[in-house]
């Protein structure tokens, strides 16, 4: 694991923590064996194992359900005919190391416990082995076409035409195929009937309704298969859909490129502004990065085009910034940081360190209704004005990054994924850092204002 974008001490902790390997590839078995282990130990009662056990009962029968669908229609190779009964005989296994588990439950013999952990990590292990083998040798498959749904309505309408499938498959894949042209279709439609935004979507939406017209007749002649069992509708028909696919392609990556190349022109009209320290307010050409003031990064400040009016009006770009200092960390920040590694090295339990980032989430709300009802203080000064409306647009993103990062921090309760906590931590710090920024400028801001109002009455 990398974590090289993150400040060396804070990057050093984060690799002690996860120092602890996973058992398995699969999050939800490992959290099931960590809480078995646990209740080995007396950590928790046998009823959190009871749920654990639930999750992964339903877990099994969504791989078995998987495997008996995709095996119909499962490229015949020498592989897949050694692999897929491998799987299917790992399925049971697995399912009987939990019942292994559910018998500890029963009459509590530690042996079930430990021969079920046992049998859980060598089957987990085995199932994805199988299914790294699959993978790859399903890269030798012929391609028919670069969408891969379409590809695969075709590999399998030659299969069936083969005598390799059955119809019923062929059906399936066909009746998915339709479900997702009938959406494309009516996407377009909605797009055809607003202004387009670029000559290049003007020209190609007809042709994009053009090629739906040709799937939707490939779609009608391989329905007649299964009216006649004549092979040629299949052939006929599969040709028509991979024809198609190939025109919306076309004019997808058309569309594609005209839109970057309209991002390009839109990035040279850009002027760039002076800058603003937001803790001191000192005004700085542009290429500064560095208050001479006070000696933090200025973060660039770049006009976009202009959104609703909930959404903010400027970019804040503090990636050159975050090379040069290590990234300030709020006591807020801070709290949140220390639980998450806590977390990782299990010193704290999974509703401690959820009740952590519920706290913060709380807060921010609370900062933003707080911004609602507090009255700024009239400002006469333009300088002061233009610094007042930054300050605001600052104080939304920050929030908006706050919380972006406690809800990447909840991902790895999915998955046991430590990025998710890298990246968290790091969204969590730029959005405090331009919180506090803004907090210490209200305060001088305020400060000047009632400075002024105390002269003035003088």
């Amino acid at each position: 694991m990398e974590y090289k974008k993150l400040p060396k001490d804070i990057a050093k902790k984060f690799q002690e923590a996860g120092k602890e390997e996973n058992l398995t590839r699969s999050p939800d078995v490992n959290n099931l064996i960590r809480t078995a282990q646990a209740l080995k130990q007396g950590k928790v009662k046998p009823e959190v194992l009871q749920e654990q056990l639930g999750i992964l009962y339903q877990l099994h029968k969504n791989m078995s359900d998987t495997v008996d669908f995709l095996s119909k229609t499962q490229p015949r190779t020498d592989v897949a005919n050694e692999r897929l009964p491998m799987i299917e005989e790992g399925l049971a296994r697995f399912k009987e190391s939990l019942d292994e588990l559910k018998f500890y439950l029963e009459d509590g013999n530690l042996q079930h416990l430990e021969r079920g952990i046992e049998e859980l990590i060598e089957e987990t292990n085995s199932l994805f082995e199988s299914a790294d083998v699959l993978k790859k040798d399903e890269e030798k498959i012929q391609i028919f076409s670069d969408s891969p749904m379409i590809s695969e309505l075709i590999r399998i309408g030659r299969g069936v035409a083969d005598g390799i499938y059955s119809q019923e498959n062929l059906k399936q894949r066909l009746n998915f195929c339709k479900t997702f042209h009938q959406s494309a279709r009516e996407n377009i439609q909605e797009v055809m009937d607003e202004a387009y935004d670029t000559k290049e979507a003007e020209e190609e939406a007809p042709l994009i309704m053009e090629a739906l017209d040709l799937m939707e007749d490939g779609f009608e002649e391989i329905e007649m298969y299964f009216e006649d069992n004549d092979a040629e509708h299949i052939f006929e028909g599969t040709e028509l859909v991979r024809q198609a696919a190939e025109e919306l392609s076309s004019s997808y990556n058309i569309l594609v490129s005209a839109v970057e190349e309209a991002d390009k022109e839109a990035e040279k009209d850009i002027v760039p502004k002076e800058k603003i320290c937001f803790k001191c307010g000192l005004k700085a050409q542009p290429d500064i990065k560095i208050c001479p003031k006070c000696h933090i990064p200025i973060p660039d400040i770049k006009p976009i085009e202009e959104k609703p009016a909930e959404e903010p009006t400027v970019r804040i770009d503090v990636g050159e910034a975050k090379d040069m200092v290590t990234p300030m960390m709020t006591p807020n920040v801070k709290k949140i940081y220390d639980s998450a590694v806590a977390f990782m090295q299990k010193r704290i339990s999974e509703e401690e360190f959820i009740s952590t980032l519920d706290w913060l989430d709380g807060l921010l709300r609370q900062s933003e209704e707080t911004l609602k009802k507090e009255k700024l203080p009239d400002l006469t000064d333009e300088r002061e004005r233009q610094i007042m409306e930054q300050t605001r647009q600052i104080f939304e993103i920050g929030i908006k990054e706050s919380k972006e990062g406690t809800a990447e921090m909840r991902l790895y309760l999915k998955d046991e994924d430590a990025t998710h906590l890298q990246n968290g931590i790091l969204q969590a710090i730029r959005g405090g850092e331009k919180l506090y920024q803004v907090q210490m400028l209200a305060k001088r801001i305020q400060q000047q204002a009632k400075d002024m109002k105390e002269k003035s009455g003088k």
